[in-house]
């Protein structure tokens, strides 16, 4: 992004010095009478503006680009953990019906790793259960 704004600004600029320079001889050229330096002045106004007008859209447009990234990345962080949560409501209707009180452990695991989204994350949440006098196993599969 910042290589398109570098570009975007020397374009601007080297487009406005080449009208700062052939506007202003030609209308000096055509006046001829004294008036070089107003036409020259007015050009000059006219390329500053432009510079700005660019700059302030180029910083407008890397702004949004920065609230559609914020964006895409909490859509696909929320598309991730509804899909850990069907994983999750899957486990409990396929396998929390079974009888035995291990089996009902290891599902209430499995839906443990799924909603926390990953092995480091599931770890630390047991061990913050265990530092507080919670017992937790894993259980045994059906």
């Amino acid at each position: 992004m910042k290589r398109l704004y570098i570009v975007n600004i020397l374009g601007t600029v080297f487009f406005s010095a080449l009208l700062g320079i052939s506007l202003p001889v030609f209308i000096w050229g055509l006046i001829s009478n004294g008036q070089f330096l107003w036409g020259f002045f007015l050009v000059s106004i006219m390329c500053a503006i432009t510079i700005v007008v660019n700059t302030i859209g180029n910083w407008k447009a890397q702004q949004q680009i920065k609230v559609l990234d914020a964006e895409n990345k909490y859509l696909a962080q929320s598309v991730e953990f509804s899909r850990r949560h069907d994983e999750a409501l899957d486990l409990i209707d396929n396998y929390g019906g079974i009888d035995g009180d291990h089996h009902k452990q290891w599902v209430l695991d499995q839906v443990v790793r799924k909603l926390t989204g990953g092995e480091e994350e599931y770890k630390t949440w047991v061990n913050i259960r265990k530092a507080e006098d919670y017992g937790w196993e894993e259980g045994i599969a059906p």
